[in-house]
């Protein structure tokens, strides 16, 4: 067998080139816009999004208990058994849990004098594979003797200050983690934020997903009504808090990432205690914690007694919100009448514009090209704000999916082969936010199934 001498590998890869360039040319330019908005390739853990949930019931555990030596007896009984509610939770979604979450529960079993709890779990966890280490060996030894002491009568302080009434009303709580890219103006949702999180908690910062260049910290908008007494109070009393019209209170916090709030959550517990010991205290103390805490806790269906109260935690239906921003790509108009100008030949023989139902019997037939040429048509002749928004979204709410993995899966695979296939005078009218939405986020949406927050096309908006 003759072998390859450097001259042949040259005339090869001249050859290779040339055919690789007559190839561009003749698929040439029709792909090359699509490309551009594809989801830009990052590294995805498939199992990341279980283990940022972790770090969540992580942070309950630590917060439990450390509030849970300023209870009572009877709310430390209360306290552990929510422990084994959340454990057993863990084990049914078959999220993560370590030693230290171990560790965590076996703690409040042994304060909240559960019986064998502590026994049985410290058993569970030998059986999952994970070795005790000396501290929580220790630990589980002075349980077995904890049992079996009898419980103090004396009141703690939690049980001194009760009759204290919370100046919140938690029942006008609403919270928004929309945050807009400040480098390409797109629109970023819970889902987007958490993908570019990165695996180091004490970064804050995200990466945008659109346009995979700019950094930026997240921010988490909350907005509530206070009270004083039976009156609405101002907010120009509260700590860390600004002043709103008719004592509405409207703040923004860093919108930490599940790895940052379980770091966040042991600092307090370890440095600032007793800051734990009153809950209006670490409102006002630590507003960070505490309101990315109750953001994670309620979408996630954990108990937040030992947060806000038993009585606002029956209260409390947090609300979304949201705010457009009118430097996004959105706002398309001037380039809407270029774009008009551009392609005035060319749609003259369609409709002026579509209607939504018309889009959404293309949807049904499984037509997806011809419902996105229709939402890109009425996007370059119409002025109504609704056709600037994301195409991708307001087709999948037209489309009404639900929340579950495999609608969202179908979907966005339907949605991604006619994206490719579009023609090239309808590309130059797209916006970042109309690309199909990549793997890692369509994972992290179907594990914290966190708020939808619906395009101006929805049916249910």
């Amino acid at each position: 067998m003759v072998g390859v001498t450097e001259e042949n590998k040259v005339a090869l890869q001249k050859a290779f080139d040339e055919c690789l360039s007559k190839s561009r040319t003749a698929k040439g330019h029709a792909k090359s816009l699509t490309a551009a908005y594809l989801p830009k390739r990052v590294e995805f853990d498939e199992y990341f999004p279980e283990q940022m949930l972790s770090h969540i019931m992580a942070s309950w555990f630590i917060i439990q208990n450390a509030v849970i030596d300023f209870l009572s007896p009877g709310e430390q009984t209360f306290s552990a058994d929510f422990a084994i509610r959340v454990f057993r939770l863990c084990q049914f979604k078959k999220i993560p849990i370590d030693e230290n979450m171990y560790a965590s529960v076996i703690s409040l079993c042994t304060k909240g004098r559960a019986g064998k709890a502590p026994e049985k779990i410290f058993d569970l966890m030998k059986k999952s594979g994970i070795l005790p280490s000396a501290t929580l060996y220790s630990q589980y030894v002075n349980s077995l003797t904890l049992a079996t002491t009898p419980v103090s009568t004396q009141l703690s302080k939690s049980d001194s200050q009760k009759g204290k009434s919370l100046s919140i009303d938690w029942s006008s709580v609403s919270m928004s983690a929309i945050n807009f890219c400040s480098n390409c103006k797109s629109e970023l949702r819970d889902e987007e934020i958490m993908v570019g999180w990165s695996y180091d908690g004490i970064d804050y910062s995200t990466q945008c997903v659109c346009c995979a260049e700019n950094r930026f910290i997240p921010m988490l908008k909350i907005k509530y009504f206070v009270y004083e007494g039976k009156r609405k109070r101002t907010g120009s009393d509260v700590y860390g808090e600004e002043k709103g019209e008719d004592g509405e209170i409207d703040i923004s916090i860093p919108y930490l990432s599940p790895m940052a709030l379980r770091l966040e959550s042991e600092n307090a517990s370890k440095v600032f205690k007793e800051d734990l010991s009153d809950l209006s205290t670490l409102r006002r103390m630590h507003p960070d914690l505490f309101w990315n805490l109750l953001w994670y806790f309620y979408h996630q269906e954990l108990p937040m007694e030992s947060l806000i109260g038993s009585q606002a935690a029956a209260e409390i239906r947090l609300v979304p919100f949201y705010e457009e921003n009118t430097d996004s790509p959105t706002n398309l108009d001037s380039q809407t009448s270029a774009a008009h100008r551009r392609t005035r030949t060319i749609s003259m023989s369609s409709p002026v514009s579509f209607s939504q139902d018309q889009i959404a019997k293309s949807l049904k037939n499984k037509d997806f090209p011809g419902a996105m040429r229709m939402f890109l048509r009425n996007r370059i002749n119409s002025t109504q704000k609704k056709w600037k928004s994301s195409m991708y979204r307001a087709l999948e709410d037209i489309a009404g999916i639900d929340a579950c993995a495999e609608s969202i899966d179908n979907f966005a695979s339907l949605y991604k082969k006619a994206f490719v296939g579009l023609p090239v005078d309808l590309e130059k009218n797209m916006i970042p936010t109309d690309k199909p939405s990549g793997t890692a986020i369509r994972r992290f949406r179907a594990v914290f199934k966190h708020w939808q927050y619906y395009s101006p096309l929805s049916p249910f908006r």
